[in-house]
């Protein structure tokens, strides 16, 4: 039985995982996520996926970088307004800045086999 490397991600996922097959599967010539075997691809090798890269300059839009980030504060402040307790992204940011703060707790079992390779 093959190995798949992507889930669907139900309903919510779902249209997103589509999005990015179409990107970096459909625009790239590369195979699409259920084309991909992963037990066949061990460690780093290939799977022949794709990747797409898509840059996005503020500027070129409505106005300036400084108009922009108005507008992403004022859609911020109309979600908290809503009700929206976190957004996107906040609970791993928060993670970071304690791991750099006290540091990764580590088995020392483990981290002794850590410092042997």
């Amino acid at each position: 039985m093959m190995e798949r490397c992507c889930l669907s991600g139900g309903h919510k996922g779902s249209p997103i995982a589509t999005m990015i097959d179409i990107l970096a599967g459909a625009l790239t010539g590369s195979n699409f996520s259920h084309q991909v075997d992963c037990s066949a691809h061990p460690r780093a090798e290939s799977a022949h996926t794709g990747q797409t890269i898509i840059l996005i300059d503020p500027t070129k839009g409505n106005g300036s970088l400084r108009m922009f980030t108005q507008r992403i504060e004022d859609l911020v402040a109309a979600m908290a307004d809503a009700g929206q307790t976190r957004l996107p992204g906040e609970r791993r940011l928060a993670a970071r800045k304690l791991a750099a703060e006290r540091g990764i707790a580590i088995a020392a079992a483990r981290w002794q086999q850590l410092m042997s390779l």
